[in-house]
């Protein structure tokens, strides 16, 4: 029965202890049999830009187009190979048709460079065919740098395309709190955002029975290393498909490290202290 000195009820409720860290969303790092979650474009050489396909905000699927370079020197490149290609191919069949009018050694080398022909044209055409970019995987165009005009620099970012049902959140931790974290753990997902889900946060190790449904998800990876300069470790925790978190954005992680089910809860101000200074429940009965 309710006490008349507690004016409270008394719970079954979960009570767990968290490990509260903060990460951000990035995509996914590859995996055996996927590719990454997120991928940049940039090309190996200095390029000009022709044209731009697509836009920021845009979904794009696998092989699409996105952007193509300019084409005047690959053309010229494989019409001159095209050229050399005929040529070889012109002597090899005079060679072939006059027979034994030239030995075998000139016919070993007309071969030879109809051969060295098809594969320059060969090469020529798959460099004009590389001017045109398309999407390594399917997802969202988060920026483009490339602009129709204008020369992209070697190894500079053309564009970035993240799949955003392929998002984790990459968190750091000190070295000494790595050994409570494992892969399958829960995770509680709390934005930083106005519409932050869940209660606030509680410091490590500290009991919590308050909950309103956060987002959950699960620590995927924990890294082996860590980085010497601040004895800090780093790990993934998997996002729910269809969050609305972007990647770049900061959230906090509250990682599941005990949780015991259904127990007796009480009010903090039902604990007090002992004659000992511990802290203790009265236990308070009404007569009936």
């Amino acid at each position: 029965p309710r006490s008349t000195l507690f004016p409270y009820t008394t719970l079954f409720r979960s009570v767990r202890q968290y490990l509260t860290i903060f990460g951000s969303v990035e995509p996914a790092p590859a995996a055996r049999d996927q590719p990454a979650g997120g991928v940049t474009v940039s090309l190996p050489a200095p390029a000009l830009v022709a044209s731009v396909d697509c836009q920021p905000g845009q979904h794009v699927d696998k092989g699409q187009l996105l952007f193509t370079l300019d084409a005047r020197a690959a053309d010229a490149a494989v019409a001159l190979a095209r050229k050399h290609q005929e040529s070889a191919t012109q002597q090899l069949n005079q060679a072939t048709a006059d027979g034994p009018v030239i030995t075998a050694w000139q016919r070993l080398r007309t071969q030879f460079e109809k051969d060295l022909a098809d594969a320059a044209l060969a090469q020529a055409e798959m460099q004009a065919s590389m001017l045109h970019i398309v999407a390594p995987i399917s997802g969202t165009v988060l920026s483009v740098q490339a602009r129709a005009g204008e020369t992209l620099a070697a190894n500079s970012p053309a564009l970035r395309i993240v799949d955003p049902d392929r998002l984790v959140i990459d968190a750091i931790l000190p070295a000494w709190q790595m050994r409570d974290v494992h892969p399958g753990q829960d995770v509680e997902i709390l934005s930083n955002g106005p519409q932050a889900n869940g209660p606030a946060t509680q410091p490590a190790n500290h009991p919590s029975t308050e909950s309103s449904g956060p987002m959950m998800g699960k620590v995927t990876l924990v890294d082996g290393d860590v980085d010497p300069r601040n004895n800090m470790g780093s790990i993934d925790a998997s996002l729910p498909a269809g969050e609305p978190l972007r990647p770049g954005e900061q959230v906090k992680l509250r990682i599941i490290l005990l949780e015991h089910r259904d127990v007796l809860t009480v009010p903090a101000e039902s604990i007090v202290l002992d004659e000992n200074g511990k802290p203790m429940i009265n236990k308070v009965y009404r007569d009936v």
